[in-house]
């Protein structure tokens, strides 16, 4: 007569999938990072720009999107018929996509455009020097109970563009504002440290 063996018995034999179990699924209760515990911090401001001050910077910075490349490049040789690749370096440099919300002071309209006249006036075309409209910015991202977990910071950040609201309508609407303001800076070089690892 066959013996056969149980499903306990058949899975209990099988080490290929006896990590998926409530104990290590749910990771000795460890949170997960949620995308709304981050600050974001001007630690060197442009020196010939408008700066509206800490608070009302990071109290109406409501979105704070770098994009980062996470390319590593190289070269690549043919050797009788074989590709032989290298891979040497990865750009450190991109764009931060970062969304305000104004109020009738203009605090931040201000700001942006004078940040964009400064480095090309609208009427006399005239720029400032580079050194004197860039910005350092430090970026942290904390755990559920606001300890620091990672840290990033970005050298030489400009504008790339400000979309200043300026448009209007015959209906007054409660969800109508001009209160949204996209700035998108360009970056050369940035650093990312993980403050949690010993």
């Amino acid at each position: 007569m066959p013996s056969f063996i149980s499903v306990i018995q058949a899975l209990a034999g099988n080490t290929q999938m006896n990590y998926v179990n409530y104990e290590s699924i749910n990771d000795n209760q460890k949170e997960f990072i949620r995308p709304d515990l981050w600050d974001v911090e001007m630690t060197s401001k442009p020196a010939a720009v408008y700066y509206p001050g800490d608070p009302i910077f990071k109290a109406r910075l409501t979105a704070f999107a770098p994009s980062i490349s996470g390319t590593v490049s190289g070269i690549s040789q043919v050797i009788r018929g074989y590709t032989i690749m290298q891979k040497t370096s990865k750009t450190t440099s991109g764009t931060i996509s970062m969304t305000f919300v104004d109020r009738e002071d203009q605090a931040i309209t201000v700001f942006c455009d004078d940040w964009l006249q400064k480095i090309s006036d609208r009427d006399k075309k005239y720029s400032f020097r580079k050194e004197d409209t860039i910005c350092q910015l430090k970026h942290t991202i904390f755990n559920t109970s606001r300890i620091p977990i990672r840290t990033m910071e970005f050298y030489t950040c400009q504008p790339n563009s400000a979309e200043l609201p300026e448009g209007g309508t015959s209906d007054v609407e409660v969800s109508a504002t001009l209160s949204e303001i996209p700035l998108t800076l360009d970056f050369e070089h940035y650093t990312r440290t993980f403050n949690n690892l010993v």
